[in-house]
């Protein structure tokens, strides 16, 4: 397996892209200590893909209209009653 440093990395993403699509696996290394692996798809993430097709599709899923918006896109926060935190642990702790 291949091994390329963070910094290298960023510089020339679309080639070691080019060789991850061929089918190569690559080792992310920060300076000497590995921090990630990069490789094809598997099945199993075709699979969570194809998933999430079919929830937008069904109209379970609401995609996001770009990657990112910005904080003016996203309008004023919206108001809450009572203890969001409370809310949000208890909504965990049901889970």
């Amino acid at each position: 397996m291949r091994s390329v440093r963070i910094g290298e990395l960023k510089n020339h993403l679309s080639r070691y892209l080019r060789v991850v699509r061929s089918g190569a696996r690559l080792v992310v290394m920060d300076r000497d200590t590995p921090v990630a692996e990069l490789g094809p798809i598997t099945s199993a993430g075709k699979a969570a893909a194809a998933r999430r097709d079919d929830l937008i599709r069904r109209g379970v899923v609401v995609p996001a209209p770009r990657a990112s918006l910005t904080l003016d896109e996203l309008g004023p926060p919206v108001p809450c009653r009572g203890d969001a935190v409370a809310a949000l642990r208890a909504d965990r702790d049901a889970r």
